[in-house]
């Protein structure tokens, strides 16, 4: 088989690949990464690199994602180039993911409440009076003898011991005795708490011992190149033969590249890390541990586990403590995972009086609506338009995204990082398309409007209604410096109609399943980083959320529930109780959801 080579500026990175389907495949593959989120398909625009030299791949193709300028100026879409030649290229320089979702993680310290303990014992040495075993010795200085010794201890014991002049300090969990190590490290007990979202990771570094918040970190999951929604994600499992080891790995790489980022913070020994709580939607958790979810994605949408699990962290390739314990937070159904479970937990839906709605919106919108006496939930296919993907000029929150919309005689925006815009995330998706709805641009049924159709607009408002490809597009920021405008166009409205709608149509089934109406809600708790940042008149505007509901914004409440379950094993029984006790509701199933989506569609609440 013929290998070729890929220079890759601007860090000029030479790669030796030999004939794969794409270079996107390639680049994935050397641990390059590079945006995409159609799976390859060429759908979603994403993975543009410029090509400087090489032919045959400037011959190809370059779909129907780019403009007669791009394709002259040599880009090209990186799945539609297949490996036939050297070549050199250049990607673009990438927005720096935001740590804005390790803002929203609540509290800066938890009550503890673990089976982890340290014990810090001086050992009477040996003699030929007492030739009790170096482990004997252990258990006698612990006060108990029903220990469970793992072999780790076992190797480290003879040499640890002496070299810490019989000096140690010994690590439990439970009864079984799982490290051993020099001097006092009594105060070194750590867990890390994983929220592993479709699009984003966040990792939390706690203190075991005291509860504090040591460190946190975000990064973008490394499987998004491979799709941008979990249907996408089980497709890639389905179509490639090592599709399920590549995705398990590449979440595990991401994990471990946040556990590296915690140390430094923290400036910690990783071998005191003992502890790895995860949540995330039932997908993820089963990519995590390697377990095919094909079925979830085909009815009846059966996942291959639903309960907690404990595992081995480290054999599941996790830079920690050789004894460290991998707890996956309970599922509810194939749709409806442990994020869900974690949203409860943080907010004590199950123990309230009022019915509250609570809604976590991204890639797969989970909704929940209940009180102590009963608790039902769903999951919205709102797929990706909230997080900027399918949308021409969308981006994830990250520097130079805008975040932001105004419209009054023209338009003002807010830009993450104060950068010069280079797109606009989901927050100022829905901030634009509520905005132009108000000055009557965009009209109650998703259309975007020529000038002439629209009353008292402003000689600058006028001016950004431009022809597009299907329709027409707003100019929101019109680029400078050699930047491309950021349009909205009639398809991009069209994108989150779909995710609005799907959230909106799964919030009415859930008041009708529960038969109540909404004024018997108390309030909404708007969840996650979307959730959070959006602007909530903007979420009612264009009929996200019923308009006469009171809303508060709760942070990354599933990352919350992830940082409780690692602190607390009584928070690890809740969760377990949380999860037998959502009742859940399959959308797919309900002989009004279509009636009821086409209806949510709209803009007028």
């Amino acid at each position: 088989m013929k290998s070729f080579q890929i220079t890759v500026l601007p860090t000029n990175r030479k790669i030796e690949v030999t004939e794969e389907k794409s270079l996107h495949s390639a680049l994935t593959q050397a641990g390059i990464d590079i945006e995409g989120t159609c799976g390859g398909k060429g759908t979603c625009g994403k993975c543009k690199v410029r090509v400087l030299e090489g032919k045959k791949a400037l011959a190809k193709d370059a779909g129907k994602k780019l403009s007669k300028e791009e394709k002259e100026a040599g880009w090209r879409l990186a799945c539609l180039i297949p490996i036939e030649e050297d070549m050199t290229i250049s990607i673009p320089a990438k927005a720096e993911e935001g740590d804005r979702k390790t803002h929203l993680s609540g509290k800066d310290h938890y009550q503890v409440d673990t089976q982890f303990k340290k014990t810090n014992i001086t050992m009477p040495k040996p003699s030929l009076e007492d030739q009790k075993s170096d482990i004997n010795r252990i258990i006698a200085e612990l006060g108990e003898d029903d220990y469970e010794i793992t072999l780790q201890v076992l190797e480290k014991a003879p040499k640890m011991i002496r070299d810490s002049k019989f000096n140690v300090t010994v690590t439990s969990y439970g009864k079984k005795i799982i490290d051993i190590e020099k001097g006092d490290t009594t105060k070194e007990i750590y867990g890390v708490a994983f929220d592993i979202g479709t699009t984003t990771v966040v990792g939390t570094l706690i203190n075991l011992v005291t509860g504090e918040v040591t460190a946190a970190n975000a990064a973008a999951n490394a499987q998004r190149s491979y799709g941008a929604d979990v249907i996408a994600r089980i497709t890639y499992v389905s179509e490639n033969k090592n599709g399920l080891e590549v995705l398990k790995n590449k979440v595990v790489e991401t994990m471990n590249n946040i556990i590296n980022s915690l140390i430094d913070t923290a400036k910690i020994n990783p071998e005191n890390i003992y502890s790895i709580v995860t949540v995330g939607n039932t997908v993820m958790q089963h990519l995590l541990i390697g377990s095919n979810p094909i079925n979830i994605a085909m009815a009846p949408y059966t996942p291959v586990f639903q309960n907690s699990l404990k595992l081995n962290a480290y054999t599941m390739g996790i830079h920690v403590n050789k004894e460290a314990v991998l707890y996956t937070t309970p599922n509810v159904a194939g749709y409806v995972g442990a994020d869900t479970v974690g949203v409860i937990l943080a907010t004590h839906i199950e123990e309230s009086e009022d019915i509250l709605l609570a809604v976590d919106i991204g890639t797969n919108g989970e909704i929940m609506l209940g009180n102590k006496d009963r608790i039902i939930a769903c999951s919205a296919a709102a797929g990706p338009a909230f997080e900027g993907a399918q949308i021409k000029k969308g981006m994830r929150a990250a520097d130079g995204a805008i975040e932001k919309v105004t419209i009054t005689d023209d338009v003002y925006i807010d830009v993450i990082g104060n950068k010069k815009p280079i797109g606009i995330c989901g927050s100022g998706l829905v901030d634009a398309v509520a905005e132009l709805i108000k000055v009557g641009i965009i009209n109650l049924g998703g259309r975007l409007l020529p000038s002439d159709e629209v009353p008292n607009l402003t000689k600058a408002l006028k001016d950004r209604i431009v022809e597009g490809r299907n329709g027409y597009d707003f100019v929101i920021y019109k680029g400078e410096d050699s930047l491309e405008d950021v349009v909205l166009t009639q398809k991009d409205v069209r994108e989150l109609q779909l995710a609005k709608g799907a959230i909106y149509a799964g919030i009415k089934i859930l008041i009708s399943e529960l038969g109540i109406e909404v004024k018997d809600i108390n309030r909404v708790l708007l969840a996650g980083a979307f959730g959070n940042y959006i602007q909530v008149e903007s979420a009612k505007t264009i009929a996200l959320l019923p308009e006469e509901l009171e809303v508060e914004q709760v942070g990354n409440a599933a990352g919350i529930g992830a940082r409780m379950v690692l602190a607390s094993d009584s928070e690890k029984a809740r969760a377990d109780y949380i999860s037998d006790k959502i009742k859940y509701i399959e959308l797919s199933s309900r002989k009004d959801f279509q009636d009821v989506f086409m209806t949510a569609l709209g803009f007028g609440n």
